[in-house]
């Protein structure tokens, strides 16, 4: 407990505004701990800092089930469920009744920021080991009840980038996570090719809880008309301060596909990450809007500490602000054009989209 106390004080930035009840939450933590190895305690003293990238995770734990879930604080739903999947097997749809997984524990063991905890308590209640076999139950929305058994999977979608059209003028590209995998470079740059025979592109991120860091700054360049001042990122330091801002430029690549053209990024409050870092510069561009909801809230380049062999902490260690000044942690993206989810409706969002564009 010392030592997170300690890691978190010398490098959470601004510990003391973002999260002013971190000490008595230390307090309370030396109180309750069972011993060294008590993951769900330091859980609930890691939520006290606000902060998705900030928490206490069991490193056997590598994957995820591949629905987004939604706690109110009361009743818990599929907020999506993709056509490849076995609960859609199971005649479940998006904002049918979850029963299991219980997702009660994880209300006081998620870190968040308040706006985006509905979504990211299923994000942790759906994680696992991979192989390891869920149950998972729901109630349909005809109010009959399924039941059945599935593994983690290795990677929560079929694929990470499709393509499709929304209509005659506008191409539609969905980027369900970030990788630095050969296969999934050549599958974006394909994309952009294909999409260039299109007036409008609409990019969907919704769900992209974020992945490689390079692979979305890469994606982020292809965007870019010129060099481009995107903002700045501010780093804490091993005393608690801040370092100075420093500025982020972007270029477009030497070569390989862009798209300069008008564009519509779809988001949600599980876009977060890489994936903020992947906006960071490119709304408030000519060509560029943001469309949907506020995104998470958090790029934090957070580091790693190992307590145990089966129990590491991260911590933030960053703030990143765009082009405006805005921080971005905490804050996220917000939309220039917000149109409401409605999970009982999943499509209604699409449909929407190119609304007077």
């Amino acid at each position: 407990m010392e030592c997170v106390d300690r890691e978190v004080r010398r490098t959470f930035p601004l510990l003391a505004d973002r999260a002013p009840g971190w000490e008595s939450a230390v307090f309370r933590a030396h109180d309750t701990i069972d011993g060294p190895n008590d993951l769900e305690t330091l859980q609930r003293l890691m939520a006290t800092l606000g902060d998705a990238h900030s928490w206490a995770r069991d490193p056997r734990t590598n994957g995820r089930l591949p629905y987004h879930l939604h706690d109110d604080g009361e009743t818990v739903r599929f907020w999506s469920v993709p056509g490849h999947s076995v609960a859609w097997q199971h005649g479940v749809r998006a904002g049918d009744i979850v029963i299991a997984p219980d997702t009660k524990p994880w209300r006081v063991r998620t870190a968040s920021v308040p706006r985006a905890r509905p979504w990211n308590i299923g994000y942790r209640a759906t994680q696992g080991r991979v192989g390891e076999p869920v149950e998972l139950a729901a109630i349909r929305r005809d109010g009959t009840a399924t039941r059945w058994t599935e593994p983690v999977p290795a990677l929560p979608w079929d694929t990470p980038i499709s393509i499709d059209r929304l209509d005659a003028r506008t191409g539609y590209l969905r980027i369900r996570g970030w990788l630095t995998t050969p296969a999934w470079n050549d599958a974006f740059t394909s994309a952009l090719l294909d999409l260039n025979r299109y007036e409008r592109l609409v990019v969907d991120l919704r769900g992209n809880v974020g992945g490689a860091l390079i692979a979305a700054q890469d994606a982020r360049a292809r965007f870019l008309a010129g060099t481009t001042h995107l903002g700045t990122i501010q780093f804490s330091t091993v005393t608690g301060a801040m370092d100075r801002p420093h500025g982020i430029v972007g270029e477009p690549p030497e070569s390989g596909p862009v798209w300069t053209q008008p564009v519509r990024f779809l988001a949600d409050p599980l876009c977060y990450s890489a994936t903020e870092d992947f906006l960071q510069g490119l709304q408030g561009l000519p060509h560029v809007q943001i469309v949907g909801q506020t995104t998470g809230g958090g790029s934090g380049r957070p580091r790693t500490i190992q307590l145990r062999p089966h129990i590491n902490v991260t911590i933030s260690t960053a703030l990143t602000f765009d082009r405006t000044g805005r921080c971005i942690e905490g804050n996220g993206f917000a939309p220039d054009i917000p149109i409401p989810a409605n999970m009982l409706d999943p499509d209604n969002i699409l449909e929407r989209v190119t609304d007077g564009w």
